[in-house]
């Protein structure tokens, strides 16, 4: 089917991402430092948390979750040899007979013996095991299940990962800082990736025979920070391909399990890299998404998706073969004979397919999602699930300490609110579990009467729409 594409269709689609499915770049950017604060606040002496998954990335597409990783900052991994610490433990890189992206992890010292009790001792070496370090994180009386890396609740909305963290670049990667002089990723979002290092999750190439001693070197953080420098157009191609692999592709049984939001970010990864940023503009927005799609079936058909980082890891390889693929294969034909308008068949996306007035924000504003209203921000389902897991765990004062250096030190208004709205929020917490009738009465009346003093600074911040 051919398609004669009008650069004002590509606007109208581009308008119609912003107001009613993903939003607005400042809405995404609020998303975001909320993301950050949280994540800053839950920081202690031993465990990092980090915000990742699509919500980290600022989306909040339908059917989303929350993903978190949990950073051990006792432990350090080395391709080199470390710098010692007697209250550290060490893991050394090793990458022999293991598939590219992924490695075994050789206990160099630890002084604890729970390490060594998830280790397993091969001649004279001991190697941490993956699968016993899963199942460490296991919580003790509730319905939890370990799917790949991570562990599942019972309603399956937020997932956890047990990490291990390398300070410096690794060597496996090393030829993605010189790969590309293109102008994305820039120098600077280059030296800010570098800088973060790499984490590595449990998790082993399925059916090798060191399954259960390999991880998966994971460049969540990487991918990450490059979708914060992706410009606007950049971001909604990107959320519009992951709405076509859900709501299209994904309603095929037989596709279902096939494709993951992985593979599209690692697809739009590689024609950000490809493509010059110019090109990326609401005018050209659905050639640009045409693109994306065109690469993914090119990938499908001749099974290959190279890894962003590590291009010798072909991701496709023993996944997108025989019979499902053929199954896939046709369906996304199937699809690319309706050209762009194959989107049509979301039901999210239908709604653009209506005239085209109906959707002009400035001629009725009231189909407009309410993304400039600040206020709206903190009430999405996904923050409401952020704020019960912040505030459901261990440390809660030590977070409101946390809380007030980071407001007295931190010089950028707006991240002031944020620490501000989380202060509230464990005001109220811890107001509401202290009894009334009790000899700590006095303190749940001074707890209220701080939590009724953030609540109104951060109301106010809400009007002066101070979070962007």
């Amino acid at each position: 089917m051919a398609d004669n594409i009008t650069e004002n269709e590509s606007r109208e689609l581009y308008h119609f991402m912003c107001h009613h499915i993903v939003g607005t770049e400042d809405h995404v950017k609020q998303i975001r430092l909320l993301n950050a604060a949280r994540d800053n606040l839950t920081y202690n002496e031993s465990i990092r948390t980090i915000t990742s998954g699509s919500f980290g990335e600022g989306l909040q597409l339908r059917g989303s979750d929350i993903d978190i990783m949990f950073v051990q900052k006792c432990s350090e991994v080395y391709d080199v040899k470390p710098r010692f610490h007697p209250s550290m433990y060490y893991l050394i890189m090793d990458t022999n007979n293991v598939k590219p992206g992924f490695t075994q992890l050789r206990l160099e010292y630890s002084s604890r013996q729970t390490l060594l009790d998830n280790s397993v001792q091969i001649a004279d070496n001991n190697y941490l095991s993956s699968t016993l370090w899963k199942q460490q994180w296991l919580p003790v009386g509730e319905e939890y299940t370990i799917h790949g890396p991570c562990i599942f609740n019972k309603q399956e909305v937020f997932d956890i990962a047990g990490c291990l963290h390398c300070r410096s670049w690794v060597a496996p990667a090393i030829n993605w800082i010189k790969r590309s002089n293109n102008t994305w990723p820039s120098c600077d979002a280059k030296q800010s990736v570098i800088k973060h290092g790499v984490l590595f999750v449990p998790i082993g190439v399925k059916d090798s025979s060191t399954e259960d001693l390999e991880w998966r070197i994971s460049f969540s953080i990487a991918r990450k920070l490059l979708i914060h420098t992706f410009i606007d157009t950049q971001l909604l191609c990107y959320a519009l391909m992951k709405i076509l692999l859900k709501d299209v592709i994904a309603k095929n049984p037989a596709c279902k399990e096939l494709l993951c939001s992985y593979f599209i970010k690692t697809i739009v990864f590689w024609i950000s890299e490809e493509m010059p940023q110019s090109a990326w503009r609401p005018d050209t927005f659905i050639p640009c998404f045409m693109q994306c799609f065109s690469r993914l079936i090119y990938c499908v058909e001749y099974s290959v998706c190279l890894h962003y980082f590590i291009p010798e890891n072909n991701m496709f390889e023993n996944k997108i073969e025989g019979l499902a693929r053929k199954i896939l294969l046709k369906t996304l034909y199937e699809l690319q004979r309706y050209g762009w308008r194959c989107i049509s068949l979301s039901d999210q996306v239908s709604k653009f397919f209506k005239p085209m007035q109906y959707f002009n924000t400035e001629q009725n504003p009231l189909y407009t999602w309410h993304i400039h209203d600040v206020g709206k921000t903190p009430d999405s389902s996904l923050l409401h699930l952020a704020y019960s897991i912040f505030l459901s765990k261990f440390q809660i004062l030590q977070r409101f300490n946390q809380g007030i250096q980071h407001t007295v030190s931190c010089n950028k208004s707006s991240i002031q609110y944020l620490y501000i709205h989380y202060m509230s929020l464990i005001c109220s917490i811890r107001a509401q579990c202290t009894p009334l009738n009790s000899a700590y009465s006095n303190d749940k009346y001074r707890y209220r009467h701080v939590f009724v003093h953030f609540y109104k600074i951060y109301i106010m911040t809400l009007f002066l729409d101070g979070l962007c």
